[in-house]
């Protein structure tokens, strides 16, 4: 197996001697001495392998290419500490022809188990319904991250974005992705759920979410609802990575990552003294936006393309496409409920549609300002109390762009209520 391999060293010496042993060893090779240098090679020649400098290693390590680290004397220490961030090897300067060879070929191997595992990942991902759709820039610097933090199973990430972005989709995605694939994923709605009972919830004996996770990925949703007692309890684990669970006496070593996502403005709160700050700088490691559709370009025709197969299988109904003038209303939307919306404005479409095409009218996209007869909301067919509050959560959610706060505001019910009966009626919270 071959390599386009990019070494960034400032010194032409170890330069030279590792672009002619690599170069005859078949490799397509290239060399700079400086991070401009680098960065120009990583974009230009998309090198698959970078053999840098310990000065030049974050850089290298900061696009996510398969890094090997070119340590000098009394550098070694430097070097492997760059492997807990993400490298994949340390070789020695002066580099001899064989440990040279010896290292890209060990580097071989680890790209074939990477390759192997993200075409795994991107099966797990498609049948646990946590592919990332697109190929927007916005989505790209997104895929980005999630490939890098990835590869460091203990690192705390923050998922920062607007209601309806689907965080919880790109914390499965970093999940699925890390060595911790094959251990549990476990979700706690802490907007959701009652305060009295969240320490329990989350650090309880029998049925502790902590504990549930262990070995895998716990995922925080809407963060900025923790109570300052369980604020307390998090930072303890953040910091020793020990807990104690409810009436036990005992410390408890754990092995999870932590994710957590806000839709809200952390700093605002801390300033208020209603978020810990100490909590928010451990939680706040890698601090990942995830963008709002609206940033996303022609992603939003691909995921609706995507919607509409999923919407027309699950509901049995034989639509297929959308005209041309429907996928322009879409293009033009701004998506003020991003994912969350588009979901069901195309679930709406598939079930209301007069044909196997849908049409711009079949959409009923609506703007703030879009006024309704008070009863359209109500369903043809079914009368029963199940089916008429279905249908008024869901134009309650389309009318505010998917803000559950502002919806349950409007419903006269809690948050955590409005979380119980989106559950209930199969409708995603």
């Amino acid at each position: 197996m071959t390599f386009r391999v990019l070494i960034a060293d400032g010194d032409p010496v170890v330069r030279e001697g590792l672009l002619g042993v690599l170069a005859n060893a078949g490799h397509a090779v290239r060399s700079v001495s400086d991070a401009l240098g680098l960065r120009r090679g990583l974009a230009e020649d998309g090198a698959e392998l970078v053999l840098a400098s310990v000065e030049l290693a974050d850089a290298a390590l900061a696009s996510g290419t398969a890094t090997v680290v070119l340590a000098g004397a009394g550098e070694v220490e430097r070097a492997f500490a760059a492997l807990g961030r993400g490298a994949c090897d340390v070789l020695e300067k002066p580099c001899s022809r064989e440990r040279a060879l010896a290292t890209v070929e060990r580097a071989e191997r680890v790209l074939r188990v990477e390759r192997e595992r993200a075409r795994l990942a991107n099966e797990l991902e498609r049948v646990a319904g946590a592919a990332l759709i697109g190929r927007s820039p916005a989505l790209r610097r997104v895929l980005e991250q999630v490939e890098r933090v990835a590869r460091t199973p203990r690192t705390t990430v923050l998922l920062r974005g607007e209601t309806g972005v689907e965080k919880e989709r790109v914390a499965r995605a970093i999940h699925i992705r890390s060595a911790r694939a094959s251990a549990p994923f476990v979700v706690c709605r802490v907007a959701a759920a009652d305060p009295a009972a969240l320490e329990e919830t989350l650090f309880g004996a029998r049925a502790g979410q902590l504990a549930a996770a262990e070995g895998g990925t716990l995922y925080l949703d809407d963060v900025d609802h923790l109570p300052l007692a369980v604020q307390a309890r998090l930072l303890r684990l953040l910091q020793d990575r020990t807990y104690r669970q409810n009436g036990a006496g005992e410390e408890l070593r754990a092995d999870v990552r932590l994710i957590a996502a806000t839709g809200g403005k952390l700093e605002e709160q801390v300033g208020r003294g209603a978020f810990r700050e100490d909590l928010f700088y451990r939680l706040n490691v890698l601090s990942l936006p995830v963008p709002a559709l609206r940033e996303r370009g022609d992603d939003v025709l691909e995921l609706a393309h995507d919607a509409l197969r999923r919407k027309a299988e699950a509901c049995g109904r034989p639509v297929r496409a959308f005209t041309a003038a429907a996928l322009a209303a879409l293009a033009a939307h701004r998506w003020p409920g991003n994912l969350l919306e588009l979901e069901n404005v195309v679930e709406r479409a598939v079930l209301f549609a007069r044909a196997e095409i849908v049409d711009v009218s079949d959409l009923a996209l609506r703007t703030a300002s879009d006024s309704a007869p008070a009863g359209e909301f109500l369903p043809l067919g079914d009368r029963s109390l199940r089916a008429l509050e279905e249908a008024l959560i869901r134009r309650v959610l389309a009318e505010v762009g998917g803000n559950k706060s502002r919806a349950a505001e409007l419903l006269g019910i809690n948050r955590a209520t409005l979380y119980n009966k989106l559950q209930a009626l199969s409708l995603g919270a």
